[in-house]
């Protein structure tokens, strides 16, 4: 039975004071015509329902029949995301044109917590005078608890293009009076999300053109109607924690979604779906505790939880494995649901392309690096947003420092990026015109402050006007280098030794588990690389989209790797994308140091002899496990990197995040260890040789080349420079000790001044000696592990990291020298809790021993490394350190110098800045 319900005029005293103080005591029939109603008989109709019902839109038509003018008015949320009850206004005061016959619709929204939507509709004709008109107007419920759906579509013309600007949401009402505008959204290259309802109909056209898109549309429309072109899904009541704050737990009523292509030029094109059943979803569960999980089954039968209802394809074959994403084929993104609505589903926001972020789907993908003090933010465009009439010309950034997470202004649908600096403080920090634009750097952060900065991203069209309903909030930009990382390659235990994880496949059943790869080139924007070595593995066991890398600078000469980057500087980043026959990987955000973006690099290849002018990059696969157990039951294991190569492959680290527990077993000792993997130890052919270090090598020569320890006709090596500790001297004729020395980055990189976490650069190469076998010990590499906590769950075993340099070669014939020690390089073991005692070691290998007769002369020692640890829960048991320089050769004629000292900084800390890289 129709329910009728009276808009009342409801007009407080206040509204008459406030018209009298803004027009003087005029009151001529000059003053603005305004058409004004009141909802407090409606509302309260509504609170007295047995249902409880929620109002979602007001939307108020005033028209002009003389002339076709119309004015729209109304409310509707600010928060769509569901978190905020708020409640409409009660009364409304719309503008309007003076003139007889004026016609004054309304029409408003309502859901119920079963998940239907009613409409009430009504309409006055009125003869608008100067000032107030006062408007009753009489509604009718047209329907009390119609189900709907959200659908995210791609229209498409036969040409392939998709139509941008407003789109007005139209309703017909079923008096035969004039066509209602109920709400304003935005096509962008034919990108849209609309409303349906199961029978109501609805019109959606586009403003600038009046082109009708969808005509009477509604869940029987030829484009909704279930095919491998269009999907449609379904859940029941679920909660979620939308914003990680506990319980109460926020509910969703149940709703519908539709995901796929529309329009003429559809035709082709797939949406996909993961066919599993029974998926976990991470930020959904069906009772209010949080306990239960929600799920998603593919089938259409499990109507308990999240379901496809029919229509879609298997993600798994077909044009869902060989079409391109956002092109050929749309996927549901299942992963999402329940962080951001059922939008997530979708994979899209008006123009931008969702990714997986800390709270859910967000459009621009952040790197934070707290060391670095800055945020990289990354965003994907939607395909086609670019061509066309209207179509969008550039983005623009806008922030503002927010740390009481002030609810006036969150994340919706309705950006008014015009806005944004008059009413709510943002300031525009980038304006970024074109397709390119597609990143931008922040810097100035601390953690501290890092997540009280909003961002919003507001493209405009070529004339500059915002495209507001486009707009979109980049939340959680201190998303990025969290130390202990995603554990997306699962819980592992390794049981024997790994000599070479840079070519091992058997950990991660098929994909290298520590790929690693020159760069020999980078684009202008500083986000593709090119990687020495040609085509990738296909399908790619190397690299994957998602994988993290760790980026370093090997070494250069004559400043030729461009001026922001310097020997042993380094990052971490994400692929976003790779092409496996071209060799390239394009990483989520441009590489950063110190705050500075790096848009160029000259790197050649030219041999690292010093003097050469060459530069020498490298990137890294960094695991991340959700688990790792390293069994030592049977014998002693090790993990040890592969061998730095400066001129082929790059690395001499050793890398890898556990998001849960690093658990030690067994009572054999179990190592992690670069020892010897860094920089090469000089080689004596028809001469002496340096080491080599960061600088390179050189041919007979006696003084240190950097951190490379010196090497030079009848004089033992000189040790290799350890970090902060500088090799010693190699013996000499008469003993005077004039030997090559390492040298200590610090002194020669940054004067003295850097911080442990500024450079990761490798211990030097030791000198060699002259005459034949006198070769310089290798220096030790890079260390660094992220762990969430450290354990040993059984046995006696030794923890150990260490990254030594090795000892330089003993002689034993007439005349010939020995070479020097090896430096010892980087050991970084960052954790919350540790509650098993580790052992640290970073020290210089010892110089290698003259012992033949006549004039044979010893090797310097290495010098020793540098070795951080941290506990940043507060619980840790680092014991000592290791960090000594290495011992002198011994030589018949002199021997060599001891390496210097390294040095050492751990400790346990309360501070949360500790956890991240």
């Amino acid at each position: 039975m129709e329910r009728k319900k009276v808009i009342r005029c409801v007009v407080l005293w206040v509204w008459v004071l406030i018209v009298f103080m803004a027009t003087g005591c005029d009151r001529s029939v000059h003053r603005e015509p305004k058409v004004r109603l009141s909802l407090a008989e409606f509302l309260k109709s509504k609170v007295g329902a047995q249902e409880l019902t929620r109002v979602v839109k007001v939307s108020i038509n005033v028209r002009t029949p003389a002339d076709g003018s119309l004015i729209v008015a109304g409310w509707e949320p600010l928060h769509h995301d569901g978190a905020t009850t708020e409640a409409p206004p009660q009364d409304y005061i719309v503008s309007a044109k003076q003139g007889a016959g004026q016609i004054v619709q309304i029409i408003i929204v309502t859901e119920s917590e079963s998940g239907g939507t009613g409409f009430d509709y009504g309409d006055a004709v009125v003869n608008v005078q100067p000032g107030d008109n006062f408007v009753e107007i009489t509604t009718t419920t047209l329907a009390e608890s119609e189900p709907s759906a959200e659908a995210g579509v791609r229209y498409l013309y036969a040409d392939g293009t998709g139509p941008t600007g407003p789109v007005d949401m139209l309703y017909q009402p079923p008096n035969g009076k004039p066509m209602m505008v109920v709400h304003e959204l935005y096509a962008v290259g034919g990108w849209m999300n609309l409303h349906l309802f199961q029978t109501t109909p609805l019109q959606y056209r586009l403003r600038t053109t009046g082109e009708m898109l969808f005509g009477d549309v509604n869940f029987s429309h030829p484009d909704f109607v279930s095919s491998p072109t269009m999907v449609r899904m379904k859940h029941p009541y679920f909660y979620a924690d939308r914003y990680h704050v506990g319980t109460p737990y926020e509910m969703f009523p149940p709703g519908e979604y539709f995901l796929g292509f529309a329009g003429p030029g559809k035709t082709g094109k797939v949406v996909c779906y993961d066919p599993d059943d029974n998926v976990d979803l991470p930020e959904a569960w069906l009772d209010s505790t949080g306990v239960v999980a929600f799920e998603w089954s593919g089938t259409s039968g499990d109507t308990g939880d999240l379901h496809r209802v029919s229509g879609g394809s298997v993600d798994s074959s077909g044009p869902c494995l060989t079409g391109t994403p956002f092109v050929d084929t749309l996927s549901a993104q299942i992963d999402y649901f329940g962080s951001r609505g059922g939008r997530g589903l979708f994979g899209f926001e008006g123009g931008f392309i969702l990714h997986d972020g800390t709270y859910g789907p967000t459009p621009a993908q952040a790197l934070y690096q707290e060391r670095l003090g800055a945020s990289q933010l990354s965003w994907k465009m939607l395909p086609g947003v670019f061509a066309g009439a209207n179509a969008v010309s550039g983005v623009r950034v806008f922030m503002r420092y927010d740390p009481s997470h002030s609810d006036e202004y969150r994340f919706n649908d309705q950006i008014m990026c015009d806005q944004l600096q008059s009413t709510f403080g943002f300031s525009q920090v980038a304006d970024l015109a074109g397709s390119s634009a597609d990143s931008f750097l922040v810097t100035g952060l601390t953690y501290a402050t890092v997540y009280d900065q909003q961002v919003v991203l507001c493209p405009y069209d070529v004339s500059g006007k915002y495209l507001n309903h486009v707009a979109d909030e980049a939340y959680d930009i201190g998303q990025g280098v969290s130390s202990f990382g995603s554990g997306a390659d699962g819980a592992i235990t390794i049981s024997s030794s790994l000599s070479d994880p840079a070519s091992n496949t058997t950990v991660l059943g098929g994909k290298v588990l520590m790929a690693k790869r020159l760069v020999s080139q980078f684009s202008p924007d500083g986000r593709t690389i090119s990687l020495a070595g040609g085509t990738l593995n296909s399908p790619s066991t190397e690299f994957e989209v998602g994988d993290e890398v760790i980026w370093m600078v090997i070494g250069e000469d004559g400043n030729n790797c461009g001026s922001e980057l310097q020997a042993g500087q380094y990052g971490f980043n994400f692929v976003s994308d790779l092409d496996t026959a071209g060799g390239t990987l394009t990483l989520r955000a441009p590489l950063v140091l110190n705050g500075l973006a790096v848009t160029t690099a000259a790197l050649t290849s030219a041999d690292v002899l010093a003097g050469s002018g060459f530069c020498r990059i490298f990137v890294q696969r960094v695991p991340h496990f959700e688990s790792l157990t390293l069994d030592a039951s049977a014998g002693f294991r090790s993990i040890d990197t592969s061998a730095m190569q400066m001129n082929t492959s790059g690395g001499g680290v050793l890398a890898f995040r556990v998001k849960g527990a690093l658990d030690f077993k067994g009572n054999n000792n179990f190592a992690l260890a670069a020892s010897g993997y860094g920089f090469k130890g000089g080689v004596w052919s028809t001469q002496a040789t340096t080491g080599y270090g960061y600088l390179g090598y050189q041919n007979n020569y006696l003084s240190p080349v950097a951190n490379a320890g010196g090497g030079f006709n009848l004089y033992g090596g000189g040790g290799g420079g350890g970090i902060y500790g500088s090799g010693g001297n190699g013996g000499s004729a008469g003993g005077t000790s004039a030997g090559g020395q390492g040298a200590p980055y610090s002194a020669t990189l940054c004067g003295g001044s850097c911080d442990w976490n500024d450079f990761l650069l490798m211990g030097g190469g030791g000198g060699t000696g002259s005459q034949f076998l006198g070769d310089g010990g290798w220096g030790g590499g890079v260390v660094a592990i992220y762990a969430g906590s450290i354990t040993r769950s059984s046995g006696t075993g030794l923890s150990i990291f260490r990254s030594d340099g090795l000892n330089g070669m003993n002689v034993s014939a007439s005349g010939e020298d020995a070479g020097g020690g090896g430096g010892a390089g980087t050991v970084l073991v960052l954790t919350k809790s540790l509650d098993t005692f580790l052992s640290l070691y970073a020290t210089g290998g010892p110089g290698g021993n003259a012992t033949g007769p006549g004039s044979s002369r010893g090797g310097g020692g290495g010098g020793g490394g540098l070795i951080v640890g941290r506990a940043c829960g507060g619980i840790g048991n680092f014991g000592a350190p290791d960090v000594a320089g290495g011992i002198p050769g011994t030589g018949t004629e002199s021997p060599g110098a001891p390496g210097s000292s390294g040095t050492s900084d751990v400790n346990a800390s309360t501070s949360d800045g500790f956890c991240w890289e």
